[in-house]
């Protein structure tokens, strides 16, 4: 089965913690791998905005 994709800009969330930040890079780039015609910018997620985060284990 072939893969497509329609999106060309992925926002993906993190806290801006140092650790955050690099788990979040190291996604990316395995994403990139996978997708590199999608570009992916990272959004900085303040402590409210996770107030009512629902956590998915």
């Amino acid at each position: 089965m072939a893969e497509s994709t329609n999106l060309q800009e992925v926002r993906v969330g993190s806290r801006k913690s140092e650790l955050a930040m690099i788990q979040t890079n190291g996604v990316i780039e395995k994403l990139k791998q996978k997708f590199p015609d999608v570009t992916f910018e990272v959004v900085e997620l303040h402590p409210q905005a996770l107030a009512g985060a629902i956590i998915l284990l």
